[in-house]
């Protein structure tokens, strides 16, 4: 039986099977450049003064339509969850959105806004007590609409594709070093809903400071599961 025909909750624990956890995160995460790390005083996801950002080098397509989107930043609303001292647990986020969108296969770009609702599920991959501790995630829902965007266009996150993650979060004695990530994939609707096309591949965000200008005109700018 392949992992398509799997129930969403079987198909999420061949997913984690298939991670190697704890290992396989601790050794990515440890990989990770500096512009995937944030520093906050917040212990608690997503932590105050973080955002997460996709890649600055490939735009997210949407064949076979002209629609393109690229430097899409996520910035959460504060306040934010306290990160548990043990347990998996979810975290329903609000959160302001900036992108680029192209609507002529993209020969032209335009800065967005947009607001976004997500939720998201923690599991530890470390004992309790542990620094830093360490987490699989997933993100279960992203729905991105409003703002500046075109009336009737909605991003969302794949209903039926997995979209993994792993965080890392380091006591340094008062501030909290923050690695995390997400390889989303996601759909969009310019109809409200009604019909929705799926993204041409999975877009990476990763997080970092939250920038001043989050938008940006001159570059390129993504387990479904729930662990139980």
């Amino acid at each position: 039986m392949s992992l398509a025909t799997l129930s969403r909750p079987a198909r999420a624990r061949a997913t984690r099977v298939a991670l190697a956890a704890g290992a396989c995160l601790a050794l990515l995460l440890a990989a990770a450049p500096a512009s995937a790390q944030c520093l906050t005083s917040s212990n608690c996801m997503w932590p105050v003064g973080c955002a997460y950002t996709g890649p600055s080098t490939a735009p997210l397509p949407f064949p076979p339509g002209p629609v393109g989107i690229r430097g899409l930043t996520l910035v959460d609303r504060p306040p934010c969850t306290p990160t548990p001292p043990s347990g998996s647990y979810p975290i329903d986020s609000f959160f302001d959105v900036f992108y680029e969108l192209s609507l002529d296969g993209g020969a032209t770009w335009s800065p967005r806004t947009a607001q976004g609702t997500g939720r998201s599920f923690h599991v530890p991959t470390t004992p309790p007590g542990s620094n830093p501790m360490l987490f699989d995630t997933e993100m279960l829902m992203l729905e991105l609409v409003g703002g500046t965007s075109p009336p009737g266009m909605i991003i969302r996150e794949s209903p039926t594709l997995p979209s993994p993650g792993g965080t890392r979060i380091e006591d340094l004695g008062g501030n909290f070093r923050v690695d995390s990530f997400f390889d989303v994939f996601t759909e969009l609707s310019l109809d409200g809903g009604a019909t929705w096309t799926p993204g041409g591949q999975s877009t990476h965000i990763q997080i970092g400071p939250t920038q001043p200008t989050p938008a940006r005109r001159s570059t390129w700018g993504t387990v479904k599961a729930i662990y139980r």
